[in-house]
């Protein structure tokens, strides 16, 4: 069994490339589409998981790629965004997409799609019992929670390395008025923040990756920077707290 990850943030790869290889399952990872559409050609996957909003090449292209080529286009793919959007949603399905998620992934949900899919227990029949012990292999509510707060905590602990560089990363690219790093960056921050379980990080980094989507002349430096400001500002109040 292979699962192949397309996915920009470092963080969401690594956490599920362990979920997944916890389970003994052979997974590869890529950082943008293109690779993503490269991967899929070469490796044939049984499963693909693509995040939607992704830099140069976004989740859609990568589908419709996907679906358009005869040796990929019977492979599941899983899309993944950080918003509850019904219009994209139908959309990616009509594409081909198998099913849509939203984050902060839950791990029962990771495991429901990836069996629903394939038509068998393939997950819930070899860890299960590993991961949680004997009593609680039938108990879902406990499963579900535990599994969340896994996932939180292993997320919050990769963010938490790298929240001092982020910091001045950010400050830098808008000293320098380097408004594509920038970009990239809040592009980032915008996945992890619901991911982690702090959505207000997703709003704001949201909101400044917009402010830099207009025309470079259009972008007003001050209102950047009041934005970013705040950026950083819940950043520190992310580490003070963990």
């Amino acid at each position: 069994m292979k699962v192949l990850i397309v996915d920009d943030s470092d963080i969401i790869r690594k956490v599920m490339k362990t979920f997944f290889e916890d389970f003994d399952i052979e997974v590869s990872t890529c950082g943008n589409g293109l690779a993503g559409i490269k991967s899929t050609l070469e490796e044939k996957p049984d499963f693909v998981f693509l995040d939607l909003n992704m830099p140069t090449m976004n989740g859609f292209d990568v589908l419709k790629v996907i679906k358009s080529m005869e040796q990929t286009r019977n492979i599941p793919v899983v899309v993944i965004t950080s918003l509850n959007n019904q219009n994209e949603t139908s959309e990616l399905l009509s594409l081909g997409a198998s099913k849509v998620l939203f984050k902060p992934l839950k791990k029962k949900e990771i495991v429901m799609t990836f069996e629903n899919i394939l038509g068998e227990r393939v997950l819930s029949e070899m860890k299960v019992r590993k991961l949680f012990g004997k009593d609680q292999e039938d108990n879902d509510d406990d499963l579900s929670e535990r599994a969340q707060i896994e996932i939180r905590v292993a997320m919050v602990k990769l963010f938490l390395k790298t929240a001092d560089l982020r910091k001045r990363d950010i400050s830098n690219f808008l000293e320098v008025n380097n408004f594509m790093q920038l970009k990239s960056q809040m592009h980032e921050l915008r996945g992890i923040g619901s991911t982690i379980g702090y959505p207000r990080l997703t709003l704001l980094s949201e909101h400044v990756e917009n402010l830099l989507s207009r025309d470079e002349k259009l972008i007003d430096k001050g209102e950047v920077g009041e934005f970013c400001e705040k950026v950083i500002s819940l950043i520190e109040f992310i580490k003070e707290e963990n």
